[in-house]
């Protein structure tokens, strides 16, 4: 009986943390590059794959719409949920002392609330005018496409879905503030595995793009109904009392818009520049160049999206634990997660580097895996941009937003590295201007500011958390270069 109930703690445990459920999230969808990506680069065209990636760089340019409001709209509800009631927020400063949690303050949940519906109708009336625009950007690549009328089809229905996706991000908005993510994560978890089913059924009865992307956009749509359901039933229902149709409150859109606009300042320049090159490479590089890169860096990015789980699904708690001014919790929090979200990273680059060359040829595909060491330096340039990242996700916690400097310096350094050696590295010029730009600015610079924050110095926070993994990673990159 003993063993028995240990046993359902343990799964209770393991289906209410915010990280393994994070995990289980990322773990369906990163199914699709062993089931959906083997029978897409089977069936697909060189062109039609570099199409697909370009497909999903466009959505990518999601996050720069939101123009840093979702961040700091998070936290806002994180501060709400540790008590601290409009004008709290308004004045927020570090102190000396624990702040006593009071509990949900429902007045500063409504007025987060009302401004960020303010502030979303806006931002997807802009965004639709931005991919609009994008589209030229694409004439060149769909016109290579087996289809491409079906393929213009594909891309009017990223337009249309991707608009009501940032319309309606309040509601994960809402849920992820209210550190909710297990419960989310938990149901994303499903439904990705039945995009993944439908996206595989669709491929292995010879569907083509715009069938594929009717598919994978419908289950996008599906999430934003689970948010909206599961906004209504969390914390005793507390949506429901929410007046939306009331005006903005103007104190909290005035804490709200300075962290903002400095935080979608650094999404453009850091995001939005690696997205907009890599559609400027595309619209003119060679199509099997193109979708071997663009394989290589989605594949990377899938892999850093899972690695930073730890991390990243704990930064509501460290925004509560900073609203409540328990430092010593929150750098043991941000220590544990950042430590195994560089382990899994360095780990699961390494193992696939290995071996992932070896899948591709194997199942016939029509695309090529990156060289070991193109491969190594990309995954390196990931790693610098990650452990800058957190650390300036860190010091956001303080309500003190440095991105706009952050990511504007190190983005006009990656543009100078990425049009001088353009013409002279080819497809190596996007990890040499990552990491050139990292190293010479960002990655150094939000670590500074984050370790001031919490009052430690770089050795004291790296030593089991950073410098290890670091090691190792550079090993296998120098590797790298005798393995072929």
């Amino acid at each position: 009986m003993h063993i028995k109930n240990t046993a359902k703690q343990i799964i209770k445990n393991a289906f209410n943390s915010p990280t393994i459920m994070s995990w289980m999230s990322l773990i369906t969808k990163s199914l699709t590059f062993f089931l959906v990506i083997p029978l897409m680069v089977t069936h697909f065209s060189a062109a039609d794959v570099a199409l697909w990636y370009l497909f999903v760089t466009a959505l990518g340019l999601q996050l720069i719409a939101d123009l840093g409001f979702s961040s700091t709209l998070i936290r806002m509800f994180s501060y709400a949920q540790g008590g601290l009631s409009v004008e709290n927020i308004s004045s927020l400063k570090a102190g000396n002392e624990k702040r006593e949690n009071l509990g949900l303050n429902t007045n500063a949940v409504e007025a987060i609330w009302q401004v960020m519906n303010f502030i979303y109708k806006r931002l997807a009336a802009i965004f639709f005018v931005f991919i609009l625009v994008s589209s030229f950007f694409l004439h060149n690549p769909i016109a290579k496409t087996t289809s491409p009328e079906r393929s213009l089809a594909a891309w009017i229905v990223i337009i249309v879905t991707s608009f009501v996706q940032l319309r309606y991000s309040t509601f994960s908005n809402f849920l992820q503030g209210m550190n909710k993510i297990a419960i989310v994560k938990r149901i994303e978890a499903i439904l990705n595995l039945l995009a993944i089913l439908s996206n595989s059924l669709i491929l292995y009865f010879g569907g083509d793009l715009l069938l594929l992307v009717v598919s994978t956009q419908f289950w996008a749509l599906a999430n934003i109904l689970r948010d909206y359901f599961l906004c209504r039933t969390i914390d005793n229902g507390v949506f429901n009392t929410i007046d939306i149709k009331a005006r903005k409150n103007k104190v909290i859109y005035d804490v709200v818009w300075p962290s903002a606009w400095k935080s979608g300042l650094g999404m453009l320049m850091s995001v939005g520049l690696l997205q907009v090159t890599n559609m400027i490479f595309a619209k003119d590089g060679k199509s099997a160049e193109v979708a071997t890169y663009l394989l290589g860096y989605n594949l990377i990015r899938q892999i850093s999206g899972f690695s930073q789980a730890p991390f990243y699904s704990r930064i509501p708690l460290l925004a509560k634990l900073r609203a409540q001014n328990d430092i010593e919790t929150l750098t043991a929090v941000a220590k544990k997660g950042m430590s195994i979200t560089y382990w899994c990273f360095t780990g699961l680059i390494i193992f696939i580097g290995l071996f992932g060359k070896y899948g591709l040829p194997y199942i016939k595909s029509n695309v090529n895996f990156p060289t070991q060491f193109l491969w190594a330096i990309m995954g390196f340039g990931i790693l610098i941009e990650r452990f800058g990242a957190m650390h300036i996700q860190l010091l956001s916690t303080t309500n003190k937003i440095i991105w706009h400097i952050a990511n504007s310096v190190t983005g006009v350094v990656f543009l100078a590295i990425f049009f001088i050696g353009k013409q002279y590295l080819g497809l190596y010029i996007f990890p040499v201007a990552l990491i050139g730009s990292n190293l010479a600015f960002y990655a150094w610079y939000c670590a500074v500011h984050s370790y001031r924050s919490i009052n430690v110095t770089f050795f004291e926070f790296e030593k089991k958390v950073f410098l290890i993994p670091l090691a190792i990673y550079l090993v296998y990159i120098m590797a790298a270069l005798y393995i072929k």
